[in-house]
């Protein structure tokens, strides 16, 4: 009896790692999905947390609302009381118009050269590398000059789809998925 315990558990052991094994190799193989990046010349760059920031309309006779989206590194901190970042990272911005004083709409927001602040359009992106808030510099700024950004949101998860151009010519493109820290400033218009 003894031995067919020790032999049994040794069977189950054996077919335990090759089960372990077979999993190992296939995770390997597999490729990770991307999840809150921007691609700027064939480089990936990382964004851990994101702001929603409101500033309610910058202009009555467009009818739209001002909301800034800031994406951004671990190294940057917003402080809603004095509505300033500080720290350094990676940013990527955009001040985009909604038709809703509530919230940012769904949809694809394009640019606006003209600044006419109208419904789903932006007129300022920025994006920083390694960027430093206190000096107002980094490795890489490039303001966007075209493109599209779109939004969706379930709930208090925003998702961001990007396809902009920056100021050099070089096209940055991603996703950012996940909640955003909410701030109304509209009561200290811009």
């Amino acid at each position: 009896m003894k031995k067919w315990s020790m032999l049994s558990l040794a069977v189950i052991l054996m077919m335990s790692m090759a089960f372990v094994s077979c999993k190992k190799d296939k995770d390997e193989d597999e490729t990770p999905v991307k999840k809150n990046y921007v691609t700027y010349n064939n480089k990936d760059y990382n964004f851990t947390k994101g702001y929603l920031i409101y500033y309610g309309d910058l202009d009555a006779k467009a009818g739209t609302y001002n909301f800034d989206v800031f994406l951004c590194t671990d190294g940057i901190n917003y402080n809603s009381t004095t509505d300033e970042f500080s720290g350094s990272g990676n940013i990527f911005y955009m001040e985009l118009f909604s038709s809703s004083a509530t919230a940012l709409v769904p949809g694809t927001y394009t640019y606006d050269s003209t600044m006419s602040y109208l419904a789903n359009t932006y007129d300022l992106g920025i994006f920083a590398v390694n960027f430093n808030i206190a000096t107002t510099s980094g490795e890489i700024e490039q303001e966007i000059k075209q493109g599209t950004f779109k939004t969706s949101n379930s709930g208090s998860t925003y998702t961001f789809n990007i396809d902009v151009m920056a100021a050099d010519g070089k096209k940055i493109t991603g996703m950012y998925s996940g909640a955003l820290t909410y701030s109304d400033q509209s009561a200290k218009k811009k």
